[in-house]
């Protein structure tokens, strides 16, 4: 289903046009004026365009809960972990609370291993979107991996 944006469509094609053209896209402005209806739109365009999409809406609320931005982004990419090196391994599935462990999360492994499954992405032959709805609110540990991952990648998802 294609969401509608009604007077927007012109800023929608210029966003999907320097994504196509692998630029990164900001959609900035004050609170009501539609932001998450093009993202929406954007993410729903790129999947029917046959794109790989990891995605995260991270909300007010969630800020305190480390790396839960995080793992929605990489929840889509959860069966490649199999193939990480154990400690990458080990720290992407704390993120993604699939072992059981009270062990301290080593911040560097983490974004060791979302560098790695986003370049993973890359392998598939899809492009990759990676869409952040709401990064204001993103948790800390989740913005500092994919800081970490995002400058480290080559090429870059759109």
């Amino acid at each position: 289903m294609e969401i509608s944006l009604v007077g927007r469509d012109a800023v929608a094609d210029r966003a999907w046009r320097a994504l196509v053209a692998g630029a990164p896209v900001l959609v900035e402005g004050r609170s009501g004026i539609g932001k998450t209806a093009l993202w929406r739109a954007l993410v729903g365009r790129a999947e029917r365009a046959g794109w790989s999409t990891l995605t995260c809406a991270p909300a007010e609320a969630e800020v305190a809960l480390p790396f839960a931005a995080l793992a929605d982004l990489l929840r889509p990419l959860a069966a490649a972990l199999p193939a990480r090196p154990p400690q990458q391994r080990a720290a992407a599935e704390m993120v993604l609370l699939a072992a059981p462990g009270d062990e301290v999360i080593d911040e560097r492994a983490v974004g060791a291993a979302t560098r790695a499954l986003i370049e993973g992405a890359f392998g598939a032959g899809a492009p990759v979107l990676l869409a952040v709805d709401d990064a204001p609110w993103l948790d800390p540990p989740s913005e500092r991996a994919l800081r970490f991952a995002l400058r480290r990648l080559a090429p870059r998802p759109a």
